[in-house]
């Protein structure tokens, strides 16, 4: 997958959150958010490259669950105070599923 630097976000309770692109069975790329545990090797990669590092893209492998995103779906259908909107059609949700990361992964062929 491939990381910005600018779409890497630090989640309040811990942890990240990014909208990285992926190529997923060499298909794509296509966009997709991922989120990180508080504390993980992962966790800390995406805070290094959020804050300390000046190449603003990183490349790597991760393992992970996918899942749908609860977040991305509560902040379609509520508004920011908190009372449902009313969706009488068909409402698009932006990055409805997520990677939930536990892992990173070799890179499968490094002369690639």
């Amino acid at each position: 997958m491939s990381v910005f630097s600018d779409w890497i976000r630090r989640l309040e309770h811990g942890g990240h959150a990014a909208i990285v692109r992926v190529r997923p069975e060499g298909i794509g790329p296509q966009t997709l958010k991922i989120y990180t545990y508080p504390g993980t090797p992962e966790d800390d990669l995406l805070d290094r490259q959020r804050t300390e590092t000046e190449d603003t893209h990183l490349g790597t492998y991760f393992h992970g669950m996918m899942t749908f995103d609860y977040f991305a779906i509560v902040r379609t259908v509520r508004n920011r105070d908190g009372t449902w909107k009313t969706v009488d059609d068909w409402t698009e949700v932006p990055f409805p599923m997520a990677l939930v990361v536990f892992g990173t992964k070799e890179d499968p062929d490094p002369e690639e």
